[in-house]
Order: C-alpha cells, then structure tokens, then sequence
C-alpha cells in the first residue's frame, strides 16, 4: 500500500489533476492488481500480456470514457513504475488501445434481450425488483449508477426523471408495460425508504449490486460474453438506431454531451448494414 500511496502523490504533484480524478486512477490500478493477484513487491514480473489481458476484459465492462480513464491511468501507474527501477522495459510505451479488443460492448438481439428480461421469477420480493430493474435499463438506457440513485419521486405517469453526469438532469420516456414492472414490485414494498431499488434489508442498493443482478441472470440464460448493465444501455441505443431514431435524439436520452460519444454506443450492426446496402443500392 506504501507504492499506491507514492503513485497518488506523484498524480498530486506531478499532473495536477483534481481529487476526483487523483482517486479514480488510484482505484484503477487498485482494480489491476486485483485482478493480477500480485502484491506490490511482484510487481517487476509484470507483463504487456498481463495488463491487455485485463484492459480487454475491462472493454465490455465500462463505458468508453471509463475504459480510456483506466488505459491513462495504468500507464501512468507503469511508467511510475519504470522511473523505480520496479519494471525494466518501458510497458507503458508498448501498451497500445489499438492492440486490444474492439471498442465496441456485446450486443445482445431483442430476442436475447427479452430472454434476459424474463429471467427473474417475479413472484417474490427480490425477483420482482430484479425484473424492474432489467426492464428499467433497457427501457431508458440509463446508467447503474443512475438506476441505483433513483428515487420513488422520479417516477411519473410515463416518464422517470434522471440526474446524469455532472448532475445534468433528463426526463426519460417509457412504456406501459415498464410503468407495469416497477409497480409489480411496488406491490411487494411496505416500507418509508425513498429509494426506488432497495434490498431485502430496505437498504437503497447501489450500482455494484446491478451489475451483479444482470451478470446473474445473464448467466442463467446461458448468455455467452461479459454482459452489464452498459451492455442493455448499449442494446437500448443501437436498437433504437436500427429502427429508426436519430443520432441526437439517442445522444439526448443517453444524456451525452458530445455526438462522437453516441458514435461508439451506437453502432450499425453488420447484418443491418447488409440489408441496408442492398435494399437502396441503385443496382441490387
């Protein structure tokens, strides 16, 4: 722990970066060497396969901002490395993003995503609240983190009310049968808690017990890949895209504030584009 306290004094002194940011590169390589298993003194072992290995499995996990922060973030921790002598070659020059897996997170078909939806047996507390929540994500595209923070309030008649980043707030539409789900396990609340998603012990949950909720039953069905709640926002936009909806409406109910943000999440399938092709090619 002494070589993650000098690296987040080196971020302090060195970049000039802000607290919020000092912490998150610290909890990213905090990230890698769990996932290593090496303690700090392990370290000179370290391997470009080792740290690609895990940037690749963190691909279909984070959103692409999340994921760039980490690539920054562990070669910055290299590289810190490098100058202790702990590391003989320079990993933090070899480390390319062009080397590893495609930016793009699993896509799921509707079919798939249905399959998904219908996992949870709803008949009881904790199924019906995991159905609401898998609905919710794939009926707004919201975030966990924005799913997790909501509260009963944000709830209305045909629309849930979301704070984004940078407290940027959107009104998110949705449709009868997600109205229908959330208040299925409603039905099963007898408690004052505000939050909209609790836990068995009426505690708010957060966005780490979603991400386990969608592994869980994206397990269960025998869906193959790392699938997130990111997955189901990225479902949400590429599946609105290929039925018709505009690049800048997607952008706004993503709560993006650049469009080349929404051109990462919302990608033409190969197929789509196919079937496009020849459908509107003047000699088909």
């Amino acid at each position: 722990m002494e070589l993650l306290q000098e690296f987040h004094t080196m971020l302090v002194l060195r970049k000039g970066l802000s607290s919020h940011s000092v912490a998150a590169y610290v909890r990213d390589v905090k990230q890698l060497l769990s996932f290593l298993q090496k303690p700090p003194h392990l370290l000179g072992s370290i391997e470009e396969k080792d740290v690609t290995g895990y940037l690749q499995q963190m691909h279909s996990q984070y959103a692409p901002s999340s994921f760039f922060r980490k690539v920054v973030a562990i070669k910055a921790f290299l590289y810190f490395l490098h100058e202790k002598d702990l590391i003989e070659k320079p990993l933090f020059q070899e480390l390319s993003v062009q080397k590893l897996s495609p930016k793009v997170p699993n896509l799921l078909s509707v079919d798939e995503v249905d399959r998904l939806l219908h996992a949870p047996d709803s008949s009881g507390f904790l199924g019906a609240r995991d159905r609401a929540i898998l609905e919710l994500l794939y009926a707004s595209g919201m975030r966990a983190s924005e799913c997790a923070a909501l509260q009963i309030k944000n709830l209305q008649k045909s629309a849930v009310h979301v704070q984004g980043k940078g407290k940027k707030e959107r009104m998110l539409p949705l449709l009868p049968r997600t109205i229908d789900t959330i208040d299925a396990y409603l039905l099963h609340r007898h408690d004052s808690e505000k939050a909209l998603f609790i836990s068995e012990k009426k505690q708010p949950i957060d966005r780490i017990v979603i991400y386990r909720i969608v592994r869980k039953y994206a397990k269960k069905i025998g869906l193959q890949g790392a699938i997130s709640p990111h997955t189901l926002r990225h479902c949400y936009a590429t599946h609105l895209l290929e039925n018709g909806a505009g690049l800048r409406v997607i952008q706004e109910l993503l709560g993006h504030e650049d469009i080349k943000t929404t051109d990462v999440y919302t990608h033409i399938s190969a197929h789509k584009l196919q079937e496009e092709f020849h459908l509107f090619h003047p000699r088909p």
